[in-house]
C-alpha cells in the first residue's frame, strides 16, 4: 500500500470537535460543536450548532445545525436547516429544501419537496409532497392549477432554450 493511503483500520474511533474549522473529517464516530465542516464520513455523527456541506453516515442527530447534503440510514434533526436529504429514516423539526426517506417524521416542517413512503407531520408546509402514505396536516405552496401553469411554463422555456441551441449549434450541411 502506499505511503499516503490509509486503511480503514487507521482512521480514528472518536472525533470531537470545537470551535473548528475542517475540510475532511472519517472517523467511527464524528461529535461537533460549534463547527465548520466541508466533508464528513462516519458511522455516527453528533452535531450541535454546527454545519456541515457534506454528510455521509449511518445514524446523524444534529441541534441547530445547517447541513448540505446529507445520506444517511437514519437522521434526526432539531431546529436545523438542510439542503438535501436521502436516508431510511429521517425526523425532522426545521426547514429543508429536498428530502427524502422511506419514513419521514417532521414536527412543523418547511420543504420545497417532500418524498417518502410513509410521511407523518405535526405540520408541513411544501411545495410538493410525494407518499403513499401521508399523516397529518399538509399546505403545499402551489394548488394544483398553479402547478400545472408551472410544468408548462416550465416546458415551454426548455424547449424553446433547446431549439435556440439547435439553431445557434446545429450541425450545417
Amino acid at each position: 500500500m502506499p505511503e499516503n493511503e490509509l486503511s480503514e483500520n487507521d482512521f480514528p474511533q472518536v472525533v470531537n470537535l470545537h470551535q473548528t474549522s475542517v475540510e475532511s473529517v472519517r472517523a467511527e464516530m464524528v461529535r461537533a460543536t460549534q463547527s465548520d465542516l466541508v466533508n464528513v464520513t462516519a458511522a455516527e455523527v453528533d452535531m450541535d450548532n454546527s454545519s456541515a456541506a457534506n454528510l455521509q453516515a449511518e445514524k446523524v442527530q444534529a441541534q441547530r445545525a445547517l447541513l448540505g447534503m446529507v445520506n444517511a440510514g437514519s437522521v434526526e434533526l432539531n431546529h436545523s436547516a438542510l439542503g438535501l436529504s436521502r436516508s431510511r429514516h429521517l425526523h425532522l423539526q426545521g426547514r429543508a429544501l429536498a428530502l427524502y426517506g422511506e419514513s419521514v417524521q417532521a414536527g412543523d416542517l418547511s420543504a420545497g419537496l417532500v418524498a417518502g413512503r410513509r410521511i407523518q407531520a405535526v405540520s408541513i408546509r411544501a411545495g410538493l409532497v410525494l407518499g403513499s402514505e401521508i399523516t397529518g396536516p399538509v399546505e403545499t405552496l402551489l394548488d394544483t392549477r398553479q402547478a400545472i401553469l408551472v410544468g408548462l411554463l416550465g416546458g415551454a422555456v426548455a424547449g424553446l432554450i433547446l431549439l435556440a441551441g439547435r439553431l445557434l449549434f446545429g450541425k450545417k450541411r
